[in-house]
Order: structure tokens, then sequence, then C-alpha cells
């Protein structure tokens, strides 16, 4: 499956006090798409023996769908250049954040808990691929260009977790942090120490084998999380960078 969606947009939310240490946060995010790319591919293999080369092929069927702004497998090459389709949507938020006694809290979200993009004349391919080495000629590729009028895109659902403790009287923290979607969970922890007004942080994802460094002040943080110094073989890397003023 493929999924992939850009848009920007306006988030309004609001916060309500539910106990004494906890708050409870409830959101909708007010979405203009920009890029889309959004379908499925299929297939079928036969082979003699255990395919090992193509000449061990007897049959292949297979068959690709997808929606899109801009056409990702060639079709302007057969003069398909379709207008960018225009799409509105609505996602809604909630967040809980409190704590149970001086040294354990809790934060947690659900972006997109539901949320839907609304696209207007949206471009779609549809390919189906057929080979049999018993037939002249062995394949067959046939496709059809289309426009939907109207498309509904589901928003992908996103949850956040931070579990911390952090003890009034001792110059460090330490935290375990979890995000999940739809295709899985992956768990990040972190130890902190202030330094003066410096908050500097060691991170570590078990399940990536990544490590990270932080320092955060009043108003400017920085990330950087990595599995391998040499960036050119890394398979997981995350910066982030963040500014405020008060």
């Amino acid at each position: 499956d493929a999924n992939h969606l850009e848009a920007y947009g306006l988030y309004v939310a609001k916060a309500w006090q539910v106990l004494p240490d906890w708050q409870l946060w409830t959101g909708v995010s007010l979405l203009k798409g920009q890029h889309l790319v959004e379908g499925q591919f299929s297939g079928l293999i036969a082979s003699k023996t255990a395919v090992r080369n193509i000449d061990r092929i007897r049959s292949i069927q297979s068959q690709i769908g997808y929606v899109y702004d801009e056409p990702q497998l060639y079709e302007d090459e057969l003069g398909w250049r379709p207008p960018s389709p225009q799409g509105e949507g609505v996602g809604l938020n909630f967040a809980i954040e409190g704590a149970f006694s001086s040294a354990w809290s809790l934060k947690a979200d659900v972006r997109d808990a539901w949320g839907m993009m609304y696209w207007r004349d949206m471009p779609r391919t549809a390919y189906r691929l057929q080979f049999d080495d018993q037939k002249n000629p062995p394949h067959d590729l046939r496709g059809q260009l289309s426009i939907d009028r109207r498309y509904q895109q589901q928003l992908p659902w996103r949850f956040n977790s931070q579990l911390m403790y952090q003890p009034v009287t001792q110059p460090w923290q330490a935290d375990i942090q979890m995000t999940a979607n739809r295709t899985g969970e992956l768990w990040q922890a972190g130890a902190y120490r202030s330094i003066g007004a410096q908050l500097v942080g060691l991170h570590v994802e078990p399940q990536t084998g990544a490590f990270g460094l932080s320092l955060k002040n009043r108003h400017f943080s920085v990330f950087y999380l990595t599995d391998q110094i040499n960036t050119n073989q890394a398979h997981r890397i995350s910066l982030m960078i963040q500014g405020s003023h008060t």
C-alpha cells in the first residue's frame, strides 16, 4: 500500500480542567490538501521451480491502482496531464496531561483520531499486467486513466505518549516515550540532567538501535538521533529544532 499526504491548515483547541492536576485538550484541524499519493499493488507469480531468475517464471498476474496529484508512473508520456485536484479536510485531536504525584507525570495525545480529506477531480491510474509463457506474445499490459469527481481519503491517526519521572530535589529526570500509528509502534527512553539553564538529554531506541542527544533551554531546543554516525549508512535519523519567544 502507498499512502502519502501533505496538507496545511488551522488548528483550534480548548483545554478542560477535569481534575486538579489533570487537563484534557480537544481540538479540530481544518486542512487544505497539497500533495497526495494513495493506492495499492497486488500480484501473483507462478513458477516452474523456485524463482531464482526470470526464466523460471511461468505466469504473472498483477494490478496496480492509485490516485495522485501528480502522475508517478510516467503517465505524462502518454499525454496525461490532468489538473491538480482540490481538497479540504477536517481532523479531531485529543490530548491529556497531568501528574500522578510530585515526581510522576504523563502526557498523551491522539492526532487525527478521526479525520477525512474530501477531494475533487482526483486523477486515477489503473494498470493490469498479465504474463503467460505459453502465449504469444507472453505479456499483456492494459490500463485506464480517469478522474474521480469526488474522492475521500481517511487521515492516518497517530498516538504519542510520554511518562516522565522528575524528582523535585534532584537535577536529573527520565522518561519513556511511545509513538504509534496503524503500521506499528516505536519506543524511546531518555535520561536528562540540568546544567545551569540547560537541560541535556541522552536517548535510546531499543527497536532501531539508535542513540541521540538533546539540548533544551527556555528559548531553544535541538534533538538529534541516529543509528549510524555515518549518515550515509543510517537507516534511522531524526532531527528537530525548535525556538520560542516569550
